[in-house]
């Protein structure tokens, strides 16, 4: 991501700005689809559920520094919606 923002002379843009709605989107879904992930194998396989949440963990503290912060808050208050009701 870092790696597009820099050959689109987008490094010093908004972070609002800096990827399309759509990418965003992408983004989202992904980060729900590994969250739903997480949820369906808790009793099964705990050790890939510990391993995908690091994981996911890991990816989210990437995006701080790339994308607009409140919607990184935002995935990471669904992610955390969606382990609580289960």
């Amino acid at each position: 991501m870092v790696h597009h923002l820099y050959f689109n002379d987008k490094l010093d843009a908004p972070r609002k700005s800096r990827f399309p709605e759509r990418f965003m989107d992408d983004i989202a879904a992904l980060v729900s689809t590994i969250a739903s992930d997480i949820v369906s194998r808790f009793q099964k396989d705990t050790e890939m559920v510990e391993r995908l949440n690091t994981s996911l963990a890991f990816f989210l503290n990437d995006l701080l520094s790339v994308m607009d912060r409140g919607f990184v808050f935002s995935l990471i208050k669904s992610c955390y919606k969606q382990v609580i009701r289960s």
